[in-house]
């Protein structure tokens, strides 16, 4: 049972403005946690965060027992999932051959401009030989085990211990924590991942910024959060089930995740919106909970996997950002 706690009060982590306006107040329709979290915008910078806000050292019993995926670390796919995954990284620079048939390769290629743009290709680093990469937020490390085929050396951080605990079997180097407690080397890694992580965090500029201490000078980071710029989060508000108010502690458009990177010292920041799963079955199923009929066409089997695949054509859900470390760190 989720217990009370004492809201606090918190200065923007991207720009340090002490000033910011109530927006709305927030219920908590994907956990049904009790109670209503005030959400509020930064008058610096713009972001969307809340304040006042649970404090971090309890945000965890917020969360439900079983939050964090505990499947194995190694994704399995389909003959037709793998063509489709291995030709667009052989066309981005990875040395890897396409093992298909003619048939499924011809299919790969015809869906490559579909392919470019969707959430799981958008997500392939620029490739390094023999290059090192962290995912902070890691999960189970399915994404660490598609990297590792590609040829990186995998490390992951990761809350989650039973999460970890995963990871670390499929082969990745694993700290549980935060990625402060990794105490990683200057310049370590060429890319670090942050992969629907970082509207968890609260103190993304503290985080962001060590991100940039031990990436290699030219390295990059990878970022995807939610867009609450975009035309769901406008309608829905917190009804948007990637909204997920209390636990998710800042929310992210294009500009506010731009001068997060550029205020911590990035650099060639690049901005996208892949195809992506928005989350739209269960957003209806929280707009119509009240709406027995569209309840149950919801909760028919053919109804909601059509819905399902329709979600992941949805363009505009989250934001992706790329950035570079400058050479120069002065």
């Amino acid at each position: 049972m989720t217990k009370k706690a004492e809201l606090e009060v918190v200065s923007c982590s991207i720009c340090g403005s002490d000033k910011s306006q109530h927006l709305f107040d927030a219920k908590d329709y994907v956990y049904n946690n009790p109670g209503q979290w005030p959400v509020a915008t930064c008058e610096g910078c713009g972001v969307i965060f809340m304040n006042p806000r649970i404090p971090p050292s309890e945000i965890g019993s917020y969360y439900p027992n079983d939050y964090y995926t505990i499947a194995s670390g190694a994704p399995g796919q389909t003959s037709w999932g793998r063509a489709l995954f291995e030709i667009p990284p052989a066309r981005r620079g990875y040395n890897i051959v396409c093992k298909e048939s003619s048939a499924k390769q011809l299919f790969s290629k015809l869906a490559l401009p579909y392919t470019t743009r969707c959430a799981l290709i958008k997500k392939l680093p620029v490739p390094v030989d023999g290059g090192t990469i962290l995912d902070v937020g890691c999960g189970n490390g399915e994404m660490l085990t598609r990297y590792a085929r590609l040829g990186w050396k995998t490390f992951g951080v990761e809350i989650s211990p039973a999460s970890a605990k995963f990871a670390a079997e499929a082969g990745h180097e694993m700290v549980v924590g935060e990625i402060f407690d990794g105490h990683y080397a200057d310049e370590q890694f060429d890319a670090v991942t942050l992969w629907d992580s970082l509207e968890h965090i609260h103190n993304p500029m503290e985080v962001i910024q060590e991100v940039k201490r031990v990436l290699k000078p030219g390295g990059r980071i990878y970022i995807s959060v939610p867009n609450v710029g975009s035309k769901y989060a406008k309608k829905f508000r917190d009804k948007w089930y990637m909204f997920t108010a209390p636990v998710h502690y800042y929310h992210y458009t294009g500009e506010t995740l731009t001068k997060l990177l550029k205020n911590a010292g990035f650099s060639d920041v690049e901005i996208s919106y892949p195809l992506a799963a928005v989350g739209m079955s269960h957003t209806l199923h929280i707009v119509w909970r009240d709406r027995p009929t569209l309840t149950k066409l919801m909760n028919n089997r053919l109804a909601s996997r059509m819905l399902s695949w329709y979600d992941r054509f949805l363009p505009d859900g989250h934001v992706d950002a790329v950035a570079v470390r400058p050479a120069s760190t002065k």
